[in-house]
């Protein structure tokens, strides 16, 4: 995932699902999985104007290359 590129969150129940923002940082996250096992993940910054969240890359669809 790269800083520009239009997405869009998926389906659910969150305030963010079905939304499409801009991706504006990516990192590496770490995380525990349900071995307690670490784990890292890439995450994306997605903002929806006033609003965003991080969302791990790899479950968002890419919509438009920034």
């Amino acid at each position: 995932m790269k800083t520009g590129n239009l997405v869009k969150m998926p389906t659910g129940h969150f305030w963010w699902n079905n939304r499409v923002g801009v991706v504006t940082e990516v990192r590496m996250g770490g995380f525990s999985n349900h071995k307690g096992e670490h784990v890292v993940k890439e995450e994306c910054k997605v903002e929806f104007g006033d609003d965003f969240i991080w969302y791990q890359s790899r479950n968002v669809e890419l919509v438009s290359v920034g």
